[in-house]
């Protein structure tokens, strides 16, 4: 497990046997080694023992690693046991408040106005896939 990486990564074969799509394309990431690559990204359910999360997955290229990344395990609400070797429960999810309006599926962000999808179409391309680290 690597938790420096931003986003998990899994071979582009697995994920496209799984019947994973490309969400966005050619999107950049810069390497450990500070090189700069472009790599295809879709959108995944995740499980790994008894976590599971709704994420992006990059499509890894050969000679990629498979990395689960923070946003990754931060869905999975776990952390890392760097002792263990495993994943553990991270406790009770914290719930915002908010002050000002209540959320009823529009709100802003710098000005910006950001919807809610309909269900159908999030659900629509949610596929399933165990994450290779999960020992």
């Amino acid at each position: 497990m690597d938790t420096d990486a931003e986003m998990t990564w899994l071979p582009e074969a697995d994920l496209r046997s799984a019947g994973v799509e490309t969400f966005k394309r050619d999107q950049l990431f810069v390497m450990a080694n500070g090189q700069y690559v472009t790599r295809h990204v879709g959108m995944a359910v995740i499980e790994c023992g008894e976590f599971k999360t709704v994420d992006e997955v990059v499509f890894a290229q050969p000679g990629d690693l498979s990395l689960l990344g923070a946003r990754t395990l931060e869905g999975f609400n776990a952390h890392v046991d760097s002792r263990k070797e495993r994943l553990v429960a991270a406790g009770p999810i914290p719930a915002a408040r908010v002050r000002s309006a209540a959320f009823r599926g529009v709100t802003r962000f710098g000005g910006d106005h950001c919807r809610l999808t309909n269900g159908l179409s999030l659900i629509q391309n949610r596929h399933r896939l165990s994450a290779h680290s999960c020992a």
